[in-house]
């Protein structure tokens, strides 16, 4: 999930740079992580060159179906993450008659 989530960065920031600084790694970790989930999916998802990094079709394509799938995972992972944060259920009380 990382490295789709850094694969989206870098597809919506169109360079390794800048996706770099929004997610607070260095340019080399995301090209070195990029390569990786490449070389696991065996196609290559950007075109590299000096100046630009352009998607390929593929990477188009994962982009466009990838990116809704990892918000909603997101946001399910929040969701659970928020029932250790706050106390839920019912809450039953056996008092006497006086109070």
């Amino acid at each position: 999930m990382d490295d789709l989530s850094i694969f989206i960065t870098v597809f919506k920031e169109n360079g390794f740079r800048m996706a770099a600084k929004q997610l607070g790694l260095s340019p080399s970790t995301v090209s070195e992580r990029i390569t990786a989930l490449e070389q696991s999916l065996g196609v290559p998802l950007f075109i590299r060159t000096t100046r630009s990094v352009m998607p390929t079709e593929a990477g188009r394509t994962l982009a466009d179906r990838i990116a809704s799938l990892l918000t909603e995972m997101r946001s399910v992972l929040n969701d659970v993450s928020s029932y250790q944060q706050a106390v839920r259920g019912v809450l039953k009380l056996n008092v006497t008659g006086a109070v």
